[in-house]
């Protein structure tokens, strides 16, 4: 019965705004009028977000909330209810704020104050791993006392917001695109609202032609409907006690890779050389070994917003200059980086120290944005060699990684990372891989590169410790070689380069049973100098194949 209760409700709705007051209300507004007029259903229900169960969402809808009686008389001055809704003067970029000063009258400060603020976030990659692609806060405070309260921070078994400290702060909220303040009564007299831009991805203002931004319905009312004359609001000019809205520096550990790390779109229609901040994400990685092989790579790049066939279009700058943080065009030009088309890129350092400090820089060059993992490590050999045969080989990162144990509803995975920095044609790669588990059948090895891909073992199942070959060549010259399990082949990587990052993702989605994942190596043999005036003179064995391209 809720979908068409409310359902009706917001024709209602739509019929008196229209017909009565000739407005036309964007969705976000009819969704924050209808969840600001909500109440709680019963005592035992409560209004925090991070309930594992939502009994009730925000509560059960009322009309008479929602649209107080008193707003027939056409006189939004007079109403318990203020609103602002969606549009191009009212939309944010990264880092902005809009703050709007709220005088509670006498006959108001009995009864709480609800406000509410939603926005249309921009359609999320299902592939994300969150979701929320755009992200404001809605921050109250109460310019008599100083307290603060932070949307959606609402504990256990309450129906209102507890003030936030500067000692203790409140989390913000980066899931929801809906955010809630609802102060208990009595009221003071003098609030500010804010509302935050902390990070925005991707334009959600396509009449915006001059930033990326994302606009915002705002909705503020006294919960007694019958008053009028609740309260008087006027720009801020007083500036809210709020956290810094930029994420600080992250500093990465050595071998621990960061997941789900987001970075905004390119705006095509800003020409800044260097882009917008909110193109960067930032962070800091310290070598705490006398290792002198560093490597800084970026991986797992889906689009924050609508997917596509092609990963995201990020760039990896990275640089001992601390200026890189701060968008210097000099430290910029001089970073050492890594610019293909991609989301996967590599930054690899022979010559490093202990106690180096690197400053690295994440740019998205889509239009989309991006969310994606960095990994950093400092290692006591080099990620490449040649053997006697002129074959690269390629040592995967780190060994003895243990599997974290998943299960079908939440399958977890160890990443191993093999690192390429000579830029030859791949003609062949044959895979060594050990691994120890309990239950080799509970997993999925995949193996990634330029967006190709060969799963290796496909639930394959063993116990104990056991080392795989594959080799899907067929030519017979590997002994105890087996092809990859599939789908995809090792073949698919024939005539990629051999540079950049080729990835190990072993996926555990069986619980109880544990492993690791011991060791992986790559063989790539190049392709053959076709320049030389003898061509390709190979010996093919009874039976088997030899497979080359010509590019």
């Amino acid at each position: 019965m809720a979908a068409p209760a409310v359902s009706g409700l917001l024709a209602l709705m739509q019929e008196f705004f229209q017909g009565r007051l000739h407005l036309t209300n964007s969705p976000a507004l009819m969704k924050a009028l209808v969840i600001n007029g909500a109440r709680t259903v019963a005592q035992q229900y409560d209004l925090q977000v991070a309930n594992s169960i939502n009994y009730q969402g925000w509560g059960l809808v009322n009309i008479s909330n929602t649209v107080p009686p008193v707003m027939a008389n056409g006189n939004p001055s007079t109403w318990p209810t203020v609103f602002f809704d969606q549009s191009t003067t009212n939309a944010l970029a990264t880092g902005e704020s809009h703050t709007r000063e709220l005088t509670v009258t006498t006959n108001a400060q009995p009864y709480p104050l609800r406000v509410t603020l939603v926005w249309t976030d921009p359609p999320g990659n299902p592939a994300a791993g969150t979701k929320l692609v755009n992200d404001l806060d809605l921050v109250v405070t109460n310019l008599d006392t100083g307290e603060y309260y932070v949307g959606n921070n609402i504990p256990s078994g309450s129906a209102f917001t507890v003030a936030s400290s500067t000692n203790s702060p409140a989390p913000p909220d980066m899931i929801n695109n809906v955010e809630n303040v609802f102060l208990n009564r009595p009221l003071g007299k003098s609030y500010s609202i804010t509302v935050n831009a902390r990070r925005v991805h991707v334009n959600a203002v396509t009449a915006h032609t001059n930033g990326i931004v994302q606009d915002y319905a705002l909705v503020i009312s006294s919960a007694n409907g019958s008053l009028s004359n609740a309260f008087t609001i006027s720009p801020g000019t007083t500036p809210p006690a709020v956290l810094n809205p930029n994420p600080p520096l992250t500093v990465v550990s050595n071998g621990v890779p960061l997941l789900d790390q987001r970075v905004g779109a390119n705006s095509p229609l800003l020409l800044a050389p260097n882009g917008a901040t909110n193109q960067w994400n930032f962070y800091t990685f310290t070598n705490p070994t006398n290792f002198t092989n560093v490597a800084i790579i970026t991986f797992l790049p889906p689009d924050l917003s609508r997917p596509r066939f092609s990963e995201a279009d990020i760039d990896l700058y990275v640089s001992r200059d601390s200026g890189l943080t701060n968008l210097d065009p000099a430290v910029i030009a001089s970073a050492s980086k890594s610019l293909s088309r991609g989301g996967t890129e590599a930054v690899v350092f022979s010559n490093s120290t202990q106690g180096a400090v690197y400053y690295i820089g994440v740019k998205s060059e889509d239009q989309q944005g991006a969310n994606f993992g960095l990994f950093a490590i400092a290692s006591q050999f080099p990620f490449g060699s040649r053997d006697a045969d002129g074959n690269l080989v390629l040592q995967g990162v780190p060994s003895g990684l243990d599997i974290p144990d998943g299960s079908p509803d939440r399958p977890r995975a160890a990443l191993v990372f093999a690192i390429g920095v000579d830029p030859v044609n791949v003609r062949r790669v044959v895979v060594e891989n050990t691994i120890t588990h309990e239950s080799g059948g509970d997993l999925l090895g995949n193996l990634s590169h330029e967006q190709k891909f060969a799963v290796l073992n496909n639930h394959r199942a063993f116990m104990g410790r056991q080392t795989f070959i594959y080799d899907d060549s067929n030519q017979g010259d590997i002994r105890f070689s087996q092809p990859v399990d599939g789908p995809g082949s090792l073949r698919d990587f024939l005539g990629t380069k051999a540079a950049g990052v080729w990835q190990l993702t072993m996926v555990d989605n069986a619980p109880t049973q544990t492993g690791r994942v011991d060791n992986l190596t790559l063989r790539i043999e190049p392709q053959d100098d076709l320049t030389n005036a003898a061509g390709i003179v190979r010996t093919i064995l009874p039976n088997r194949w030899f497979y080359t391209f010509v590019d």
